[in-house]
């Protein structure tokens, strides 16, 4: 669910979106440090008998600060990407293993509404075409998208066309998306958000009859004074699926330990059996370690099951 709601967010405050699923993980990192040039991360998993197993990540980033090459190894999953002048990406070399999606995209821009994606991957050649409406402030009120591998045999024929228009309140704030498909716009998908106080509040999808997709629901809440005023302090979300309905609650405990590291602490709730929680552990506000338990059935008390260590390095300071 969060993957949804962060992807969703990522990709419409940016005009020209980067690798999402990489911008998804740098999440828990940012806000990036200045100068940042790499981050390393070296994982650790606790199997029976307390033995251990190390994976590794990294993410490389230029001195604009765009990220320009991210891994996971020993699994073979690594994208490279090259930007123009204007730090826009024009190319993704990805790998993920023993995967048809293996492959590189490229990306041009004819002009300053358009955008085109090339998709040569090992199993298919794709052409996306997508023409954007922007308002007097740069924000997207319209994106319509044109896919040569988009075919569907419903009532309406083939949907070689879709339609995202977005709505915005006074604050700039998104508010609503309304995703469309084929020539006559028949509405299938619709987001909506809520801001207050500048403060995301809550998000809703919508899937609309005859179209495979989950409904879903996402609050959040916030801590109102103290040390931590503002920190998101509960997330709730439901899935609603096929008359199921999941419901996942978020726990987040904060703690001063001194005067430069905090940590931060997470429980997830399913059907109010807690099955998940993760402690983050921070430096100068960085992210340098982060702990996963997990809690076995038929247990109360959760078990050490995953930690992460995190490495930073910078680009040397340049003298003015």
């Amino acid at each position: 669910m969060k993957k949804i709601v962060l992807s969703y967010i990522l990709s419409l405050t940016s005009f020209f979106v980067s690798a999402q699923d990489a911008d998804i993980t740098l999440e828990k990192f940012r806000p990036l440090p200045i100068d940042i040039q790499k981050i390393k991360g070296i994982q650790y998993t606790i199997f029976e008998g307390d033995t251990t197993s190390e994976n590794f990540s990294e993410y490389e980033f230029d001195k604009n600060g765009n990220l320009i090459r991210w891994e996971y190894f020993p699994y073979y999953v690594k994208e490279e990407l090259k930007y123009d002048s204007l730090n826009r990406i024009v190319e993704i070399d990805g790998l993920y293993g023993e995967s048809l999606s293996n492959g590189i995209i490229k990306y041009e821009y004819p002009s300053a509404t358009q955008k085109i994606e090339i998709h040569d991957k090992m199993g298919y050649y794709q052409y996306i075409k997508l023409d954007f409406t922007f308002d007097d402030d740069n924000r997207v009120l319209e994106e319509v998208k044109y896919d040569s591998t988009s075919i569907t045999t419903n009532d309406y024929g083939s949907a070689t066309q879709s339609t995202i228009i977005n709505s915005y309140d006074k604050d700039g704030n998104l508010i609503k998306a309304s995703h469309y498909e084929g020539m006559i716009k028949k509405l299938i998908y619709e987001v909506d958000i809520t801001y207050k106080k500048g403060k995301f509040i809550s998000q809703s999808e919508k899937c609309f009859k005859g179209n495979i997709c989950t409904d879903s629901e996402i609050i959040f809440s916030y801590i109102k004074k103290g040390d931590f005023k503002d920190k998101k302090n509960k997330e709730t979300s439901w899935i609603f699926d096929n008359g199921d309905t999941i419901k996942i609650e978020t726990q987040y405990f904060y703690q001063k330990i001194d005067s430069i590291t905090v940590s931060q602490e997470e429980k997830v709730f399913r059907n109010n059996q807690l099955t998940e929680r993760n402690k983050y552990f921070y430096k100068n506000n960085q992210l340098i370690k982060l702990e996963e338990y997990t809690i076995p059935k038929g247990f109360d008390e959760s078990r050490l099951s995953v930690w992460t260590e995190y490495t930073y390095f910078f680009y040397p300071k340049t003298e003015k």
